[in-house]
């Protein structure tokens, strides 16, 4: 179930936030090198999708705030792995939530290895991180707790890379949808209809769906000039008309799966 951000909860919430990013400054002023990235409130709502989840995240980021200086302090563990003392603690506290993360992308990518057989590299990739994240933190060696802090890096920062894929989506379909001929009226009830998703859920059907796919790849991004199809207009115009008789479908099934 999703959260319930009401009034006292956001206020807490950019709250802890605020003091967070207050203290990280100051760290940078008295000459601290080694910090962590500032962080929004919208990365944390896109973040974390359980009230107890979003409660362990405030609470690390109130102890940076409130713990004086000796959470940037450089510690070792017993493998020889060095990292900030409050490092270790925030990418411990995220380790369930990336391996959740990465054990539901290894199911979806799984479903289509038999049919698109490149994308074992992918779930390769994906098995590995959890083998990474399944190690004893105590125990790992500097390599290792390289590789173990950029999968939940990695896993942190999913929400701003899902948002960037959706956004260019849309920015595609609606440069595409004019070139073919779609009128203002029909474009407005599928972008009403496909707004309604969450980006991890466009994501789910980007993955999913073959016809979400082959539209992403009808033109190339315009860097200067006017967008470039890939294919012919009226090919172009098939897939677009396709889309808007199954937009209803594809978004019931991208809020129910993804």
């Amino acid at each position: 179930m999703a959260i319930r951000y009401d009034k006292s909860y956001n206020a807490k919430i950019a709250q802890v936030v605020k003091r967070f990013n207050e203290k990280r400054n100051r760290a940078i002023k008295r000459g601290f090198k080694d910090v962590p990235a500032p962080i929004k409130v919208s990365d944390l709502k896109a973040r974390y999708t359980t009230r107890s989840e979003m409660n362990k995240q405030l609470t690390q980021l109130s102890k940076f705030a409130s713990n004086g200086y000796d959470v940037l302090k450089e510690v070792e563990n017993q493998g020889g792995a060095k990292s900030i003392k409050w490092e270790l603690s925030y990418l411990k506290s995220n380790l369930k939530s990336a391996k959740e993360y990465y054990k539901k992308q290894y199911a979806l990518i799984s479903s289509k290895v038999g049919d698109f057989p490149g994308e074992r590299m992918r779930l390769d990739a994906i098995s590995k991180k959890l083998n990474t994240l399944d190690l004893d933190l105590a125990y790992m060696n500097q390599s290792q707790f390289n590789s173990y802090r950029a999968a939940i890096k990695e896993f942190i920062n999913k929400p701003k890379k899902l948002a960037a894929g959706y956004r260019g989506f849309l920015t595609e379909v609606d440069n595409v949808m004019t070139m073919v001929g779609i009128d203002e009226e029909r474009k407005k009830i599928f972008f009403d209809k496909i707004n309604t998703l969450n980006p991890e859920q466009f994501y789910y059907l980007f993955e999913k769906s073959d016809l979400v796919s082959r539209v992403f790849e009808l033109a190339d991004s315009p860097v200067y000039g006017d967008i470039k199809l890939n294919t012919t207009e009226d090919i172009a115009e098939e897939l677009i008309e396709t889309l808007l008789e199954e937009t209803d479908e594809l978004v019931k099934k991208a809020k129910a799966e993804g």
